[in-house]
């Protein structure tokens, strides 16, 4: 791998708790929801932790089965936004700095067990694209892997059904606002991680 080169894996393929567009109704959870969970290497070696959404001890075997390192490898984690499915047993990751965009952290949304930092531009080649709708503050990382233009985009983007409808979820806070934001993620980029699926190319 290049210096400038980023790649990246998904540890884990999130679910909703609901899922209209499977004729689930919109009023009641049918399952626990789990969201997608992304590891960016950077070229120097670095790693960067994307919304960890499960236990730690099942990330733990999530980051060896799926890359083959241990938490201890993660210097640094960053949420797309604040709500409990994306930010589990954080406290775990006792060596990681924890950062978020500005907005989200100012919002000070629900109560989380560490200190964070607003995201800058300390990680070369990874850029934060703020994408208010779901949350105010949700924001995504986006970067070039393969040629390819790559948007993490948490719950900006569910899954590919509702990316393809342009439509926010059922708790989204400004409907609007969340439809733009999908659409700047279709015209913008190649390839997206949802907050709740499996990638898909736009």
């Amino acid at each position: 791998m290049h210096s400038n080169e980023i790649s990246y894996t998904q540890l884990n393929i999130g679910c909703l708790s609901r899922n209209k567009f499977w004729g689930e109704p919109v009023d009641r959870a049918c399952r626990a929801a789990q969201c997608t969970s992304t590891l960016l290497c950077l070229g120097d070696g670095t790693f960067l932790l994307v919304d960890p959404g499960l236990p730690y001890d099942q990330m733990k075997a999530a980051l060896f089965n799926r890359r083959g390192i241990a938490p201890d490898k993660i210097s640094s984690i960053f949420l797309t936004h604040f709500h409990g499915d994306h930010a589990v047993e954080l406290e775990r990751y006792e060596r990681c700095h924890f950062f978020a965009s500005k907005e989200e952290i100012a919002l000070g949304v629900g109560s989380l067990p560490v200190a964070l930092e607003p995201m800058d531009d300390r990680f070369a080649g990874i850029r934060l694209v703020p994408l208010p709708g779901h949350t105010m503050g949700t924001a995504g990382l986006a970067f070039v892997s393969g040629g390819r233009k790559i948007l993490v985009a948490g719950d900006a983007v569910m899954t590919e059904d509702f990316f393809r409808a342009c439509e926010g979820y059922f708790n989204v806070v400004d409907e609007e606002a969340a439809k733009q934001s999908i659409r700047y993620a279709g015209e913008n980029f190649d390839i997206i991680v949802p907050g709740h699926d499996i990638q898909f190319p736009v």
